[in-house]
C-alpha cells in the first residue's frame, strides 16, 4: 500500500490546510508537527 507509514503525517497537512486554505506563510513556518522536507517530498499526493 503506498505511503503506508506517512498517513497520519499525510492528513496533518491535509487537516491544515483544510482549515487555512491559502496561508499566508512559508512551508517551514506551517505550525504542523510534520518536517519541512516531508511536505516538499510528498507534495504531488498534497496537491
Amino acid at each position: 500500500m503506498d505511503y503506508h507509514g506517512d498517513w497520519s503525517d499525510l492528513i496533518a497537512v491535509c487537516d491544515y490546510f483544510l482549515e487555512h486554505p491559502r496561508p499566508a506563510c512559508y512551508i517551514r513556518e506551517i505550525p504542523v508537527a510534520v518536517h519541512t522536507k516531508f511536505i516538499e517530498q510528498h507534495s504531488g499526493i498534497l496537491r
